[in-house]
């Protein structure tokens, strides 16, 4: 596979090939065979047969506890209801206020209505309705903001996100929270929040490696991105390691 892809990419003058989200497994078979091998890391959080949401934070040292639940009462504080819909609770008119949020927050953040038409994700609730969920924020029974996932029986996947009112802490409730609260509710294992965002750390995402692969065509432009991986993966090996200790549990004692 991997010599009819360098030739495709010399008879097709194409510079490079990309290998991105691979498991590990198959990113080392493929470093053997030319295609470099690049670290990142992503923040993700576990279900370890947690009972409830509160279950959940008893694992936090005091501190990080009182913090977590400080920030969901902000919400509730400032009159948000919050409601998680999937299945037949989810309509066309639910994802297209989705979409209003998804395009009015990349406006603000970035100039552009956002990568994604709306009829992307109209073909989502057509083909995926059982695999949506959409977290929705009310202020005075008004949809204000949403965030949407994806899952199945073993992963949430997420989040794309959109609000309309700046909301202190909605964006944490929104996104983390009750994507842990659906996974422990459902028994799903894994709560993959999208890359990027120490600030998941906190609330209990752990850092872990996700791999890529990658082959330059130019000799010369390959060697040097060689050259850039090594010393970046010692990089991201402390980084990860910092990470780490950041991570909001408490330590459990020998007597324990």
């Amino acid at each position: 596979l991997c010599k009819t892809i360098e030739q495709q990419l010399s008879n097709l003058a194409m510079s490079s090939m990309h290998w991105l989200f691979v498991e590990k497994s198959v990113s080392e078979n493929l470093s053997k065979h030319k295609q470099l091998m690049r670290h990142s890391v992503q923040f993700q959080w576990f279900n370890k047969e947690y009972k409830s949401f509160e279950d959940y934070l008893t694992t936090f040292n005091s501190r990080k506890r009182k913090s977590v639940k400080k920030e969901r009462l902000k919400v509730i504080e400032q009159e948000v209801e919050v409601k998680r819909l999937q299945g037949d609770m989810l309509t066309k008119q639910d994802m297209k206020f989705f979409y209003h949020c998804y395009k009015q927050t990349y406006l603000k953040r970035s100039g552009h209505e956002g990568y994604l038409t709306e009829q992307f994700f109209e073909q989502l609730y057509i083909n995926m309705l059982e695999n949506l969920m959409l977290v929705v924020a009310y202020k005075s029974e008004k949809p204000i903001a949403s965030a949407l996932f994806i899952y199945d029986n073993h992963q949430l996947c997420g989040r794309y996100w959109g609000a309309l009112e700046d909301i202190s802490n909605l964006h944490f409730e929104c996104c983390y929270y009750q994507g842990i609260e659906f996974c422990i509710e459902n028994n799903i294992n894994t709560f993959n929040p999208g890359t990027q965002g120490e600030h998941k750390i906190l609330r209990g995402f752990e850092p872990i490696y996700c791999y890529s692969n990658h082959f330059l065509g130019e000799l010369a432009f390959h060697d040097a991105v060689a050259k850039f991986i090594d010393k970046e993966t010692a990089g991201l090996q402390q980084y990860k390691a910092q990470a780490e200790l950041l991570l909001p549990y408490r330590k459990i004692s020998s007597n324990e």
